[in-house]
């Protein structure tokens, strides 16, 4: 919120910009890099989620729990397929490249409309 300039709001309120609407047109609209960053780390947080999942369940019980990085540790540590193992951590790092691809383009179009 810091990084929204006091004269924007002011000049919204002066020219009788309600509440909702200061929000939906100029917060909001300042706010989006904030936003696209917070995406992409929970994105990729999401995805290199392991050691609470494997600590407390270990992917139990049956595939309850189980992420894909707790299936690629399965995979490749446990049972010995590595080559599996290796194939899995990049689907992992594709999923979490087109997601990010994805997330900037609908970034991208939202600046320029």
């Amino acid at each position: 919120m810091a990084q929204i300039e006091s004269d924007q709001l002011e000049a919204a309120q002066i020219d009788g910009a309600g509440t909702w609407r200061t929000i939906i047109h100029i917060i909001i609209p300042q706010l989006r890099p904030t936003h696209l960053t917070l995406i992409l780390t929970g994105i990729i947080g999401s995805l290199q989620t392991f050691d609470i999942v494997y600590l407390t369940t270990n992917g139990g019980p049956g595939v309850a729990s189980v992420f894909p990085t707790t299936y690629l540790f399965q995979q490749s540590i446990t049972q010995f397929h590595v080559g599996y193992g290796s194939a899995l951590s990049i689907m992992v790092l594709v999923i979490a490249l087109v997601l990010s691809i994805v997330q900037l383009r609908i970034y991208r179009i939202d600046q320029e409309a």
